[in-house]
């Protein structure tokens, strides 16, 4: 994929314990596989812009362990 969606076509919103962009200590089970970055912010494989670790879009895909 060449271009990336954007926050508005994903729903980019606060997530919640299940389902939430990255690792976030306490709810590390719920993370995205398409987060790139800390505990704080860093980017998606596949929406474009700055990712807040603990928003969540439609294209959640929980990280398998």
């Amino acid at each position: 994929m060449a271009d990336k969606y954007t926050k508005k076509e994903t729903d980019y919103s606060r997530g919640h314990r299940d389902s939430h962009c990255g690792r976030l200590g306490a709810w590390d089970d719920g993370y995205c596989k398409y987060y790139i970055g800390t505990e704080h912010t860093g980017k998606c494989k596949i929406v474009e812009g700055t990712i807040n670790a603990i928003y969540w879009c439609n294209k959640f895909e929980k990280v398998r362990k």
